[in-house]
């Protein structure tokens, strides 16, 4: 693969979008990544993920050496567990997310099968100890605590996420037993895969082994969760965020058999607590949640794929069901951490245990920190763990309204707190950004600072001297920022293209003529951040397909297509349970607009009354006082406008002393009336304001009518 070639070619590309008055306006850093804006809309087109994923794949072979496999970094070119299951990773991203091997010519796609199938033979070969057993170290950190007995637990993970992701290249063959496919671009001997699954199966039997529940000694910090092996006395938030991470890889491995289990499961305890459900009318559909009936309708359990996972998934959950032991503990954790910060994460950074805040004046102080990461990591098990979908099953078995209403109080403030903790946190980390400090901050490193009692007292020393980095923060708060629209928000998200732009794109290397390239750390290449930013990215195009293209094509001019993607979306509304909860909302919206109607027709006729009184009062004013305001009137005329009155305009030729006088009578009435009633119409009687709202409203139409009977008077056309 020509790496140069297609660094010139994405130059050349990027040049080019400068001059589109569109993105113009865009970094160069997102250019490599934005292909264009519709006019007018707010979205933009991305580049397809295979070209990026080929990039990728180009500048990913220098950080493969074909002797000892992918290397830690750049300034430290050695090899082991840990990285060669990252790279794994990183492999099986670009090739199931990005989809390269549809990009790559025949030779470059044969490079990436024998790297790939050389890198999953290595994790096997290093974790296959010579007696049977298995060993998880921490190379290519060299730290000798870890044997067949106690195993790193990091690398455990990795190892796992790893062959999870090379068991997706099994089929079937005759017997139903899983085979190497003969039509995949990667394949695995039937000797291999079962080598495979019987690796996966004893790391998740040593992780439910490992799970550490300190809850009875009742102190105030985290009390269940994991660490760096098993029989450690504290857990380390760190340790249970990775094994956290591990269960939803196997989770969404083999997602629909997992779902079939945990739902039927969710029947029979419905049915059991509804003395009725044996009446075959009764409906389990109605305690459900909206998920979890799409997730059951959408399972074909008769499919060769559902049989194929079915079979893989038997074999590592065994008899003991340790997968769902695992989930029950992740679940555990998730809360425990939930119980100590869900009043604070929004406004407050913690400790490594949860047990106190870390002020932000100590953070700035200090020459590293872990206070931020320690809310990443929360966030990320709380959602792992599935506490949305505990509160919407109880929302879907509410027995009343009012018991709904507090449930989903509860999500809604989940959700929002979420939210709020991390917008907090990546405001701040842009904060120390621009005082220089993000030094302090930016890299977790493993720091062990639990209590250990001891052997581990020593092994954890050994492992802290190591000061082994996992990952920098920016991929992890994309990461986060994406787990909450792909299972909290749901929708598109404002600050989505800002994030890719200051928080992945922007943290890419770059060559000597200070033009991005597709590897991260900005210059200090690292396995493991590399793999977080790799998934991040994928995440966002993951979320783009979900949430963006569909308003996307909104805009297109095509009225057929508009109707076509309406009616699409409608579906999916439909599938997805989506159109039942907007329909009861609504019903909701509508049965408080009828309430509102009731409430303005009764005020109406409140009014109308009141305007009877008013009018009533206003009458009683005139029949009692209009004399005496029109003698005032009269009075208050100046002697030139009584001339003008009695010297107006010329009588008729037979009844000229009448017709004159009748005329001034008329206009001095008039004028009387229209000078006095007016002021006297102030309603100053009256204190209650909507009656001065009515009266004013009186006073309006009078002067109106008087100005009209004034100007046809005397011909004043001015007087108004």
């Amino acid at each position: 693969m020509d790496k140069l070639k297609l660094r010139n070619s994405e130059l050349e590309a990027i040049n080019q979008k400068l001059l589109n008055p569109n993105i113009n306006d865009l970094t160069k850093a997102l250019l490599g990544v934005v292909r264009d804006r519709q006019e007018g809309t707010i979205f933009f087109d991305y580049e397809q993920r295979e070209t990026i994923g080929m990039y990728i794949y180009a500048e990913l072979l220098d950080k493969y050496d074909e002797n000892i496999g992918f290397f830690l970094s750049d300034d430290l070119h050695e090899s082991g567990l840990l990285t060669q299951a990252q790279g794994a990773c990183s492999l099986d991203v670009l090739i199931g997310d990005y989809r390269v091997f549809s990009i790559l010519d025949d030779a470059d796609a044969a490079k990436l099968k024998e790297i790939y199938e050389r890198t999953i033979d290595s994790i096997i070969k290093r974790v296959s100890g010579k007696d049977g057993t298995f060993i998880f170290d921490a190379s290519p950190y060299n730290v000798e605590a870890f044997n067949a007995e106690y195993a790193y637990i990091d690398s455990m993970t990795w190892v796992v996420s790893a062959l999870l992701g090379a068991l997706n290249f099994c089929e079937l063959r005759a017997g139903d037993n899983p085979a190497a496919s003969s039509n995949a671009e990667v394949s695995f001997s039937y000797g291999v895969q079962q080598k495979m699954l019987d690796i996966v199966s004893y790391c998740i039997k040593y992780l439910t082994k490992s799970f550490i529940d300190i809850t009875d000694k009742n102190e105030k910090k985290l009390s269940q969760g994991w660490n760096f092996t098993k029989g450690c006395s504290e857990p380390s938030l760190y340790f249970t965020y990775a094994v956290s991470e591990c269960y939803l890889d196997i989770f969404d491995a083999f997602k629909k058999v997992i779902d079939k289990h945990n739902i039927e499961e969710k029947i029979a305890q419905i049915k059991s607590e509804h003395v009725d459900s044996s009446d075959n009318s009764f409906d389990y559909n109605m305690y459900l949640s909206n998920d979890d009936r799409v997730a059951y309708e959408s399972i074909n359990a008769d499919s060769d794929e559902y049989r194929m996972k079915k079979r893989l998934f038997e074999h590592i959950n065994g008899d003991d069901d340790i997968f769902y032991q695992l989930e029950k503990q992740v679940k555990l954790a998730a809360r425990n951490s939930w119980a100590l910060v869900k009043d604070g994460i929004d406004t407050k950074f913690y400790n490594s245990n949860l047990s106190a805040v870390v002020e932000q004046s100590i953070i700035e102080n200090s020459s590293s920190s872990d206070a931020l990461f320690n809310n990443l990591f929360v966030i990320n098990n709380v959602i792992t763990g599935g506490l949305d979908e505990e509160l919407n099953d109880r929302i879907a078995r509410a027995v009343d309204d009012d018991e709904m209403s507090r449930i989903q109080s509860e999500y809604d403030n989940l959700l929002e707190t979420l939210q709020a903790a991390l917008q907090r946190t990546i405001r701040y980390s842009k904060m120390l950004q621009a005082k220089q400090k993000d030094y302090v901050i930016n890299d977790f490193v493993i720091s062990c600072n639990e209590t250990f009692e001891g052997e581990f007292s020593k092994k954890s020393q050994e492992l802290r001297k190591k000061r082994i980095k996992t990952f920098t923060i920016s991929p992890l708060l994309v990461k986060t920022n994406n787990l909450i629209s792909e299972f909290l928000a749901k929708y598109p998200q404002y600050d989505m293209i800002k994030y890719l732009d200051d928080l992945i794109m922007k943290k890419r290397s770059m060559d000597d003529d200070s033009n991005y390239i597709w590897v991260w750390e900005c210059g200090e290449y690292q396995v493991t951040s590399n793999y977080y930013y790799l998934i991040s990215l994928s995440s966002f195009y993951k979320y783009i397909d979900e949430y963006e293209t569909r308003f996307t094509a909104i805009d297109h001019d095509n009225e057929e297509y508009k109707a076509s993607l309406r009616t699409s979306y409608l579906h999916e509304l439909r599938r997805t349970g989506e159109i039942f909860k907007l329909t009861e909302q609504n019903n909701k919206l509508e049965s408080e607009n009828v309430r509102l109607q009731e409430q303005i027709l009764s005020l109406q006729s409140q009014e109308s009354e009141l305007e009877k009184v008013v009018k009533n009062l206003i009458h009683e004013e005139i029949k009692a006082n209009l004399l005496s305001w029109v003698v005032d009137g009269v009075d208050r005329l100046d002697a030139d406008v009584f001339q003008q009155i009695i010297g107006g305009d010329l009588v008729e030729e037979d009844f000229p002393a009448e017709s004159a006088f009748f005329d001034a009578i008329k206009k001095m009435l008039i004028i009387a009336f229209a000078s006095i009633v007016k002021d006297k119409l102030n309603y100053t009687f009256v204190d209650d304001p909507r009656v001065k709202g009515i009266s004013q409203r009186f006073v309006k139409v009078l002067d109106k009518k008087a100005a009209s009977f004034i100007s046809d008077a005397i011909g004043d056309k001015d007087f108004n």
